[in-house]
């Protein structure tokens, strides 16, 4: 289990020990944290889809966001899971105007021809604060996979929903991740899901999700999820011969149109809001990657590229 909290004390000791034997290797940064140069180099080159870290005070891609709720960028008081800066959203229930839009606040590549067809990877680390965001009671997506929408793929109003993966704290107080796959011209979806977390444990810390997928119509598909640490060799969920996409989206084997990433809170259970309720979240290390290059893992990992 990772638990990445603010441990400045132990952290203002090491930064006096490290001065004292090493000078300048490590840097003490604001209220006595240590920066410790992290190795991002493995990154260099690489094209991702979207990637986020937040540190140049810019959120990349799109925001789907109205109604008067907010994003912003910021160096919050339990520290970053990367550098020093993150996302918050701050999503608002009296906000609500009946529209999807109003119904959370979500980040999505900048292009639209920025999506997966066949095989990928996706990744972030999502903080959940037990004060601001409700333990039980609500739902919540927070991360998903979305197929590209269209006249012919998966087309607007009723049974074209296209969702194809959703990561989600449900009002049982579970986080779990589920793949989705309508049927060809059927208003019939087949969902499975996996738990992940439940209770506590997924509040006031940060977690590191790491999804690797394929989509198929011919039972091809797989997930395969590393949840809050594990390790590469030790995946926490894997599932595979699944039929996984949308609805009259296909290609052969892959979807025509491709999938995108959305990071963000959707609360999508307009019938439990409640007068002057808010829903708070915190996000970093937001990666999308198109194929399974080498090393995809290490490249989309939440931290830096030796894993801290």
């Amino acid at each position: 289990m990772n638990n990445y909290k603010n441990n400045s004390g132990i952290f203002a000791a090491l930064c006096l020990m490290s001065l004292m034997f090493f000078g300048a290797m490590v840097a003490c940064h604001v209220e006595g944290i240590p920066v410790i140069e992290e190795d991002q180099s493995c990154r260099e080159g690489v094209e991702y889809l979207l990637e986020a870290d937040f540190e140049n005070d810019t959120v990349p891609g799109r925001v789907e966001i109205c109604c008067g709720n907010t994003d912003t960028i910021v160096s919050p008081s339990f520290g970053a899971r990367t550098g020093s800066k993150v996302w918050k959203i701050d999503w608002k229930a009296d906000n609500y105007d009946g529209t999807r839009k109003g119904r959370g606040i979500e980040i999505k590549p900048l292009l639209v021809s920025e999506r997966v067809k066949s095989e990928g990877w996706y990744a972030a680390s999502l903080y959940l604060p037990s004060d601001e965001f409700p333990t039980s009671g609500k739902n919540n997506i927070l991360l998903q996979l979305h197929a590209y929408t269209s006249t012919t793929c998966c087309p607007p109003g009723p049974g074209g929903d296209c969702k194809v993966l959703t990561l989600k704290h449900s009002a049982d107080g579970k986080l779990s991740i589920s793949t989705h796959f309508r049927v060809e011209g059927i208003n019939n979806t087949t969902t499975y899901t996996y738990e992940l977390d439940e209770g506590a444990n997924v509040f006031d810390r940060w977690i590191d999700v790491i999804i690797h997928f394929k989509f198929s119509k011919s039972n091809n598909g797989f997930l395969e999820v590393w949840y809050d640490g594990a390790p590469e060799a030790n995946p926490t969920t894997v599932a595979t011969g699944l039929n996984f996409g949308a609805q009259d989206c296909w290609d052969g084997d892959a979807l025509d149109k491709g999938a995108y990433s959305k990071a963000g809170i959707y609360a999508y259970d307009p019938g439990d809001y409640d007068a002057g309720e808010s829903r708070v979240a915190y996000y970093d290390d937001v990666r999308f990657l198109d194929g399974n290059p080498k090393d995809a893992f290490t490249l989309v990992r939440p931290g830096d590229c030796n894993g801290n």
